[in-house]
């Protein structure tokens, strides 16, 4: 599946944060991250990232193998979510919650994304719903996965620097 243009870290990594942010309702505090680069760019990532809780999220992301869906699990001390292909524009994937040694299938609408998000966001501004993200919420996205990126270009775990959102 090869990705024309495009970058690993910009394209889904700060997908899988903002969702381990909304799950979890905690902020990313450190991460450690692998990346493998094509023709100068990353197109696999492997990477953990540890939230102020005390949960982890890791997550595999791949634009250079074609049969690998997105994967993030979010794994606490109340339990795991394990989300493949959640976050792909398809729409469709698998969402499974384990708790006490069982496994519970979450359903997952099929919707296309960018279309689910801009219907979010017609609503929000004719106020008939509050916004799903703000720009905060991406702004964290994005200072997580800087440092995500940063982790897997030293291969050192790299702290996570909080986001001042009264600024």
């Amino acid at each position: 599946m090869p990705h024309n243009g495009g970058n690993v870290y910009l394209d889904v990594c700060a997908e899988d944060i903002d969702l381990a942010r909304f799950l979890t309702g905690a902020e990313p505090v450190e991460a450690i991250a692998f990346a493998k680069e094509s023709n100068g760019s990353p197109n696999h990532l492997a990477y953990t990232i540890r939230m102020e809780d005390g949960s982890l999220l890791q997550a595999h992301e791949s634009f250079g193998t074609a049969d690998i869906e997105s994967m993030v699990v979010a794994a606490g001390s109340d339990g795991v979510l394990i989300a493949s292909g959640t976050l792909s524009s398809r729409g469709s994937g698998v969402l499974v919650r384990r708790l006490a040694g069982r496994n519970e299938l979450v359903p997952v609408r099929e919707r296309d994304l960018h279309t689910a998000t801009l219907e979010e966001f017609v609503g929000a501004a004719r106020r008939e719903a509050s916004p799903l993200a703000t720009g905060m919420d991406s702004f964290a996205a994005l200072v997580a996965t800087e440092a995500v990126a940063s982790a897997a270009r030293t291969g050192r775990a790299t702290a996570i620097r909080p986001v001042d959102e009264s600024a």
